[in-house]
């Protein structure tokens, strides 16, 4: 049966009966929406009239499977290419055949100009050709110097054709004199959908890679990458404005992308030579703290480029954090620890740390306390107000991390010998031990409702853990050298960095990983945060650099 459904309403419009054992695996529309085409079982062409519902052509192939068809933009001619390298040309009026091709490829691809007037065919693995659509004459041809070709297609102006190969790589050639142009990046595996945007100069491509690439047809520059897929990138299409990108993958997953927000970061200049804290204002900004090359300790905004504030000389910064409104932010600057207000500058408080490195700090939710924790194994609850120690934790040996859940009410803390302890703000004691790491632990965060706390250790494990319970709720994660970590806001996400600068997001649910959005050979990370809507995640490294990468949005 053939149905066919208007997108709008989601409502079947028509639908008939085919033949009994007709099966088919490709099914095409033609340009004015009145005709189907799809291969038959006995490995031809079928061509079915949507109006009266009955299957008006079959076009004979040479006997092998049909592998690809296309209808010519003005509806005049249909090819279509089969397993084994012929592809064949017909007039859609009469049926007749006007040509026949070989190629060395076994599938290979085929495009129509936008005119209709001049194909693109895969010729060799490395070469391809311009031919007449009318009469199969060679007019010019193109080698490849990537890998094998993949596919075809022309700009809508008719002016470029572009090839794809197998390896991930993008070429384009000048359709009238076959002048070639390099893509400046490429996939990192192959292409397998394309759209070209309403202005016909800006193209998208999805690929096995599991990314969405946005590329300025005129020059090969890559404009964006977008990461956000689990499973290959099927389709991907454009709204009528060009603002919007809609994609698909392999798993019925579809997003939808806004292009025109700001790429981040937008970088001051001159850069700064180390980022230690980034945060998403309310707004929606993202700020940063950290050092520039003469030493001064800078608050700027990566959204625009802007110097927030100067906060005086550092000459070293052991750790850092913004409060979670992103109004204040604490940095421990030996012996002290410096809190500052983000929109003014001011100092609002000087902790008396110790001359030991602070190796973290963490606001509690209304930002009145801030715990510390020092080399020594000091965890220390400042009141922020008055600079005072309010609480000194014990309970162990050397702790190296301890941070508050969201909502202020737990307290966790890292060991040197590998235990968690998990406290309770308001009695200051210990309510549950969590035992299970071979290493010390040394990295802390509370899932948003505080019921998961996920631990990092130097057993190359991320494990993940009931807060009421004190047990495990997943099976350990295996992830070598992990130096950050954060929960997405609705805890669903798990973001690792590692000391080889790789960049993982993890299920929580399945404890499994969903994709790596940066792999191993950069610096490692410093710090890790995501938007309050879970849209953008920012991760940053002890060298300066600031990565953003953008998700689709809620609903999607």
């Amino acid at each position: 049966m053939i149905k066919r459904y208007d997108l709008r309403s989601k409502r079947e419009t028509a639908s008939f009966n085919v033949p009994a054992g007709t099966n088919f695996d490709i099914a095409v529309f033609s340009p004015d929406g009145q005709y189907v085409a799809t291969d038959d079982p006995d490995r031809s062409v079928a061509l079915w009239d949507l109006g009266n519902q009955q299957q008006i052509r079959k076009l004979a192939g040479p006997g092998s499977p049909v592998s690809s068809i296309s209808f010519s933009p003005l509806h005049q001619s249909l090819a279509s290419a089969f397993v084994g390298g012929t592809y064949r040309v017909w007039d859609l009026n009469s049926g007749e055949q006007k040509f026949e091709g070989h190629s060395e490829l076994p599938r290979p691809p085929l495009a129509f100009s936008p005119d209709g007037k001049q194909m693109a065919v895969g010729l060799k693995p490395n070469a391809a050709g311009i031919i007449d659509a009318e009469t199969g004459t060679s007019l010019r041809s193109f080698s490849i110097p990537g890998d094998i070709l993949e596919l075809l297609f022309f700009s809508p102006d008719g002016r470029t054709v572009f090839a794809t190969t197998n390896d991930g790589h993008l070429y384009s050639w000048n359709s009238h004199d076959a002048q070639s142009r390099a893509f400046s990046e490429s996939h990192a595996n192959e292409v397998i959908s394309f759209s070209f945007a309403p202005d016909g100069k800006t193209l998208a491509t999805g690929s096995v890679d599991r990314t969405v690439r946005i590329w300025d047809g005129a020059t090969g520059k890559e404009l964006r990458k977008i990461v956000g897929h689990g499973a290959w990138v099927t389709s991907v299409q454009w709204s009528a404005d060009g603002r919007f990108l809609l994609s698909g993958d392999a798993d019925g997953l579809i997003k939808l992308w806004d292009t025109a927000t700001n790429e981040l970061p937008v970088w001051p200049s001159p850069k700064p030579e180390s980022v230690s804290a980034t945060t998403f204002t309310s707004a929606g900004q993202l700020i940063a703290l950290g050092r520039n090359s003469d030493g001064d300790l800078r608050l700027w905004n990566l959204s625009n480029g802007a110097i927030l504030a100067n906060l005086g000389k550092a000459n070293a910064i052991s750790s850092a954090a913004f409060s979670r409104d992103a109004l204040l932010v604490a940095a421990a600057v030996p012996p002290d620890i410096r809190i500052f207000s983000v929109a003014s500058g001011k100092l609002i408080s000087l902790l008396p740390a110790s001359d030991q490195s602070v190796y973290s700090v963490d606001f509690s939710a209304d930002s009145a306390k801030l715990l510390s924790g020092d080399t020594l194994g000091k965890v220390l609850l400042w009141d922020v107000a008055n600079g005072r120690v309010e609480a000194r934790l014990n309970g162990g040996n050397m702790y190296y991390r301890a941070v508050f859940s969201r909502d202020g009410k737990q307290i966790a803390s890292a060991d040197q010998d590998g235990k968690i302890r998990i406290w309770d703000v308001a009695s200051r004691t210990i309510r549950q031990t969590l035992i299970g790491h071979a290493g010390v632990a040394k990295l802390l965060s509370f899932s948003p409702d505080g019921q998961l706390l996920a631990s990092a250790a130097d057993d190359n494990t991320v494990r993940l853990w009931n807060t009421a319970s004190g047990t495990e709720a997943r099976p350990a994660i295996t992830s070598r050298s992990v130096e950050r970590l954060a929960f997405s806001p609705d805890g669903k996400r798990l973001v690792t960095g590692s000391f080889d600068g790789a960049i993982v997001l993890w299920d929580v649910g399945r404890a499994q990983e969903i994709l790596t959005l940066q792999k191993s050979g950069s610096q490692p990370p410093s710090a890790i945060s995501f938007s309050s809507d879970g849209l953008m995640l920012a991760v940053s490294d002890i060298a300066g650099a600031v990565r953003v990468w953008q998700g689709a949005r809620p609903g999607y």
